[in-house]
């Protein structure tokens, strides 16, 4: 299975990019995946009028014309254990993975770390053009009828401290 390990950073967060990516090197290179951080230039016109956190719709979508499994990675992320591979978690029936914190309001889902197998193509172009989705309040009943529009199947998995 060919995995690639994927971020970018604009503005700040370009910054913030410039302190993870030692880790994320490291990362990919103990769990074999490539390692791809585009910078703003590879985003067309149209992408790059969107707010930033929509373009790695289209990376992602990119990225899956060469690789079986893409790995999403916020640029303010720091990765510090690097001994299992997050896509252990991830059941190659499911679609994908996103991190889940533990808080006192229960369980949040983030997608700030993501873990995408290639079955979501049939769902990821579809997304990128869902305008309600791009402008609605994240909740649990928006999230389920995006699973149900879109038959998404997916994993959650908790990183703790």
């Amino acid at each position: 299975m060919k995995k690639v390990l994927t971020s970018f950073g604009v503005g700040e967060h370009h910054r913030l990019l410039g302190l993870s990516i030692p880790t994320f090197y490291l990362y990919a290179q103990n769990h074999q995946y490539d390692l791809f951080i585009p910078d703003q230039s590879f985003f067309d016109t149209e992408t790059r009028q969107l707010p930033p956190a929509w373009w790695k719709l289209d990376l992602i979508e990119y990225l899956f014309s060469i690789y079986d499994q893409v790995l999403w990675i916020d640029a303010d992320v720091i990765i510090c254990r690097f001994e299992e591979d997050i896509s252990n978690y991830v059941d190659s029936n499911n679609d994908f993975g996103v991190v889940v914190h533990e808080t006192n309001d229960g369980q949040v889902p983030n997608c700030g770390v993501w873990l995408l197998n290639k079955s979501c193509l049939k769902w990821l172009n579809s997304l990128k053009h869902f305008n309600n989705f791009r402008r609605s309040q994240r909740s649990e009943e928006h999230t389920s009828e995006l699973q149900s529009r879109f038959g998404i199947s997916y994993a959650v998995f908790c990183l703790k401290k």
